[in-house]
């Protein structure tokens, strides 16, 4: 008979080991010390096969997790639309998406106005009131930015009566209208609205020179935190006179 050399028999017997899969208990533990240690892409890997075995709720958070973790990551490099892509793994019927102002943030450097405004709409109900403010705010300015008025589905009627209240005072001030007209149109936005700071920002601008403590009084209304910081201080800058007034403008 042919003999087998032994060095082939010691290979062919070691190919016939058992190779033994880590339990799901060690799997997880695995994950999480991954995802703890801001190992994301690694974290989104195993969570993705633990949940292939069984779809612990635990779980899905800890893959919710991981893509956030690494949508951040991806979004300080300047990735934004990765992040975003990557943010919109963590959307399940009826949650919120994760780190939702990321999200609309990585929308808004792409120039996606309108998918941005949406997207903030659709979440503003799901969020503390805290965060809902806010993020209501971003979805006032993105609606000003659009080119039309948005049809999203958290927007109900009270918001696109506001929304082109909005809209036509900003579009009244810009055609230079008179300020008996735009006070008008400003009496159509509510002050407590998401739309409220642009009420104070164009009635500052129409409030005469020489009552300039008046407009500060009105853009001090308007918090520094913000969405709107950016047009209270452009604002802020045409109350000022001389040097100061250089001094803003160059600033801003």
């Amino acid at each position: 008979p042919r003999r087998i050399p032994q060095g082939s028999a010691m290979k062919k017997s070691a190919s016939r080991r058992p190779v033994f899969a880590p339990t799901p208990d060690a799997l997880a533990n695995q994950a999480t010390a991954s995802l703890r240690q801001g190992r994301f892409k690694e974290a989104t890997e195993l969570f993705k096969q633990l949940i292939r075995q069984d779809s612990r709720p635990e779980w899905a958070e800890g893959l919710a997790d991981a893509y956030a973790g690494r949508a951040r990551d991806l979004a300080a490099k300047g990735m934004y639309k990765e992040a975003a892509i990557v943010l919109e793994n963590t959307l399940a019927p009826g949650r919120t998406i994760r780190e939702p102002h990321l999200y609309i943030s990585c929308l808004i450097r792409q120039g996606q106005h309108q998918k941005a405004e949406r997207a903030a709409l659709e979440t503003i109900a799901r969020l503390p009131a805290a965060e809902a403010a806010r993020l209501a705010e971003y979805a006032a300015v993105l609606s000003l930015a659009s080119q039309a008025p948005n049809a999203a589905a958290g927007a109900g009627e009270t918001w696109a009566e506001q929304s082109g209240a909005a809209r036509a005072a900003l579009q009244a001030w810009l055609q230079g209208s008179p300020p008996g007209e735009l006070d008008r149109l400003l009496g159509r936005i509510p002050l407590r609205s998401a739309f409220g700071p642009l009420r104070l920002i164009l009635k500052t601008l129409i409030t005469p020179a020489d009552n300039a403590e008046k407009g500060r009084a009105l853009l001090a209304m308007i918090p520094a935190d913000s969405v709107f910081a950016g047009p209270r201080a452009a604002a802020e800058a045409t109350l000022a006179d001389g040097r100061d007034l250089l001094d803003r403008w160059t600033k801003l």
